[in-house]
């Protein structure tokens, strides 16, 4: 089920709310502690699905700011007018008894840090004539989650787990899989119950979350940031057109080296890596495939053959798309690299993976970075021609592919020292650049003012995701209908 959140301080707002969320969800929570004068009659008088009535203390997440005994008040006088369930914290639950019909949720929040004792703290909320048991901690990454996931799928009591924040996705799904009674959600962005709470909307569209059974095969998805965000939306998008019951699950990594025990333990076969991990995961994989171990990173592993085996699919994504962008531009060319000057404006593992593409597709390579150490030695990797920054007007080049970031000064009025600024930028110039993908840069709209070739980092990050998907399940997903998804 879905709860949602009502925490609006208006009543009357509060029963609109109600009204909104009723088609959305199965289950309301009415925040007590965030109404400035809560009248719960009309609240209840105006209910289209079952309520839960929960009033919270600052120490618990809330905002109630009168006392303690007028709270209490509060709760006693929601369970006399019949309210379907109500949160008791396991400190005050033994003060309020059982009422009428009311189901009562016994509650144990940790703010800062994960739940300590937490089979200790389950038996004690079970023991106080519990009908649910709720915990609520920050769960950054799975090492953190993985307690109250224990506790999931207990058959004495049924549990509730809520993270705290983005990351709290995790046992939102996870949760489902398992059977736990509900999960929250905000009605809409600006009504979180707490900062990074998803909404209804993102459940729905983007993690299936009501398509989601304990016999689904989860996918893990690392990080938190929009650019997963859209590429979850894309891949469920996908899994779903393909008919198969697997989804994404997003995730903290935490600790690389109990990557390998967290994933088995959730029977997690691929994961897609945010940029932070792609080259930390190379300590759990056995095999590499020759452009990752070229490169020394990858963004997608599956677990093959009881082993785990690393793939890099950013050069392929890129320099297709790349390609793709120069046939176009010079009339259907077959090998559009080949003999062609690439400028790659960084030093890193990714541009290590791009200049491996390029090179293989015959392309001719010169490469510059604030960092020169590290741009020498990466031309010394590829026999290539190293350009420091400050001569970059001398070099002809056909396209332009930027990967490192601008420094940015200490002082806010100093603007950042860029790697290629405009007045580099031609008109002849095809210009790719990967820092921001799938949105623009600075660059790429100056790029796009001077009517220069632009390789669209949108259809960058739809290929990449083609190739990944192709890994993940064995059967193909056009770019071409990722893109019209995204448009409908």
């Amino acid at each position: 089920m879905i709860c949602i959140s009502i925490t609006n301080s208006s009543n009357r707002f509060a029963v609109v709310d109600m009204y909104n969320a009723a088609p959305q969800c199965d289950l309301m929570e009415i925040r007590l502690d965030r109404l400035e004068q809560p009248d719960i009659t009309l609240l209840l008088e105006s209910r289209q699905k079952p309520i839960l009535v929960s009033c919270r203390r600052p120490q618990d997440g809330g905002e109630w700011s009168g006392t303690e005994e007028q709270r209490q008040i509060l709760l006693r006088q929601a369970m006399f007018e019949g309210v379907d369930y109500v949160e008791l914290e396991v400190d005050v639950a033994e003060k309020i008894p059982r009422y009428g019909e009311t189901k009562r949720v016994i509650s144990y929040t940790s703010l800062n840090k994960p739940v300590r004792d937490l089979q200790k703290q389950y038996e004690r909320a079970c023991a106080l004539d519990a009908d649910i048991v709720k915990f609520t901690a920050p769960t950054n990454t799975l090492e953190e989650a993985w307690p109250m996931l224990r506790v999931l799928n207990r058959p004495e009591v049924p549990c509730v787990a809520e993270g705290i924040g983005q990351p709290g996705l995790t046992l939102s799904i996870l949760g489902r899989k398992l059977n736990s009674p509900w999960t929250y959600a905000a009605l809409e962005e600006g009504m979180e119950a707490h900062p990074g709470q998803a909404t209804v909307a993102q459940l729905r569209d983007v993690y299936h979350y009501s398509s989601i059974e304990s016999k689904t095969q989860l996918i893990g998805v690392s990080g938190f940031t929009p650019q997963q965000q859209l590429a979850i939306c894309l891949i469920n998008g996908a899994l779903k057109h393909l008919e198969l019951n697997t989804r994404c699950l997003p995730m903290g990594i935490g600790e690389i080296t109990n990557f390998d025990k967290l994933m088995k333990a959730l029977h997690v076969t691929g994961v897609v890596l945010d940029v932070e991990y792609r080259s930390l995961i190379l300590q759990v994989v056995e095999k590499l495939e020759e452009s990752a171990q070229t490169c020394r990173q990858a963004d997608l592993v599956l677990h093959q053959k009881k082993e785990w085996h690393g793939f890099n699919t950013v050069w392929r994504s890129a320099v297709r798309t790349l390609e793709s962008t120069l046939k176009e531009k010079t009339g259907g060319e077959s090998q559009p690299l080949r003999d062609r000057t690439v400028l790659i404006g960084g030093a890193d593992a990714t541009a290590r993976a791009i200049a491996y593409g390029i090179q293989k597709r015959g392309g001719l390579l010169v490469v510059t970075s604030h960092d020169e150490d590290r741009a020498t030695l990466l031309a010394q990797m590829y026999e290539c021609r190293f350009v420091p920054q400050t001569h970059l007007n001398n070099v002809y080049a056909d396209c332009v592919v930027c990967i490192e970031e601008d420094i940015v000064n200490e002082d806010p009025d100093v603007p950042p020292k860029q790697l290629i600024d405009e007045y580099y930028l031609r008109r002849s110039h095809t210009v790719m650049d990967l820092r921001n993908i799938p949105e623009d840069t600075p660059l790429l709209k100056e790029a796009r003012l001077k009517k220069a070739t632009i390789v669209e980092p949108l259809q960058i990050f739809i290929e990449q995701l083609s190739q990944q998907i192709r890994g993940l399940t064995g059967k193909s997903v056009s770019a071409e209908e990722m893109t019209q998804w995204l448009g409908s």
